[in-house]
Formats: structure tokens, C-alpha cells, sequence
């Protein structure tokens, strides 16, 4: 799957992660330390690792939680992952409110 898409791309990096990225960066003739280190760099590695969580978007928007969370966290995974958004806690309350 990831042979047919850029592997230099900060979305694919994120979605397949470390290991199946240096496979596909050796069969396409690709830097490995170019892809480590471009992973590396990423924001985040996971979901869990956004420096919010639930309760506090809830607080901040004074809302009860419901579907609208989901939206938020892809919306913020998104933005961390290409770079649009740093992972700070304040900045993400900032973005959010």
C-alpha cells in the first residue's frame, strides 16, 4: 500500500509508522535516515499523545461530552501531524476556544 504513495509525506509516516517506512524506504531506494529522522520529528506518534484530553475540551467549551469530541481530537491529530499546530497545551485550548 504505502509503495504507491509518498513516503516523505507526514501523514503516510504517521499512519504506518517507523518500521514499515524504512522497509518502504529501502525497496524505493530511500534515505533511511532521511524517513527516521522526518518521523522523528513528528509532533506526535499517536492519538494519545495530544497534550489534552476530553474533560478539559468539555470544560473549555462547556459542553457535555458527546460526538463532537471525535471531531475535535481527528481535527487536532490532523494539525499536529502536518505541523499546523504545535502540541502545547495552551495552544490547543487557544485553537479550540
Amino acid at each position: 500500500e504505502l509503495m504507491n504513495k509518498d513516503i516523505l509525506n507526514y501523514n503516510n509516516l504517521y499512519n504506518y509508522g517507523l518500521y514499515i517506512s524504512t522497509i518502504v524506504s529501502e525497496i524505493k531506494g530511500i534515505d533511511k535516515k532521511l524517513v527516521n529522522q522526518m518521523y522523528n520529528s513528528l509532533y506526535i506518534h499517536n492519538k494519545t499523545e495530544i497534550k489534552i484530553d476530553a474533560k478539559e475540551i468539555c470544560e473549555l467549551l462547556n459542553r457535555k461530552p458527546g460526538k463532537f469530541l471525535k471531531e475535535i481530537f481527528n481535527d487536532l491529530e490532523y494539525k499536529l501531524v502536518n505541523k499546523l499546530l504545535e502540541n502545547k497545551k495552551e495552544t490547543l485550548k487557544k485553537y479550540i476556544h
